[in-house]
């Protein structure tokens, strides 16, 4: 899916995926968010993120391209309680899950 999505220029997808694999795939994840040139609504992808790294890669991108808005939403994605570092692990597990559930219907309604 990450493939396929990076060539339909869904760089924001392709991030999302990269946080289903085992470990995290960084660097696919942070190259698709440096394109510019992309075909999903970026930040309506956000709710979907619950690593806080590639959030706060997502706001430093947001922040050199002076996109204000869009760094506001990736904050605002940071700040939710139930991705602190301090929960306990069921807690992130819990949210990880939430989120893919959602992200895989949104992609469903999206695609099918």
């Amino acid at each position: 899916m990450i493939k396929c999505c990076s060539l339909l220029n869904c760089h924001t997808q392709v991030a999302v995926l990269c946080q289903f694999l085992r470990e995290v795939d960084y660097m696919t994840a942070f190259k698709a968010l440096q394109e510019q040139s992309g075909h999903d609504a970026m930040d309506s992808f956000y709710d979907y993120i619950w690593d806080v790294t590639i959030l706060e890669y997502l706001t430093h991108i947001h922040h050199k391209r002076g996109e204000n808005e869009k760094r506001q939403i990736a904050i605002k994605a940071i700040g939710q309680t139930e991705l602190n570092a301090s929960n306990p692990e069921e807690v992130l597990q819990l949210a990880a899950q939430k989120r893919k559930k959602k992200f895989l219907q949104a992609m469903a309604k999206l695609y099918f």
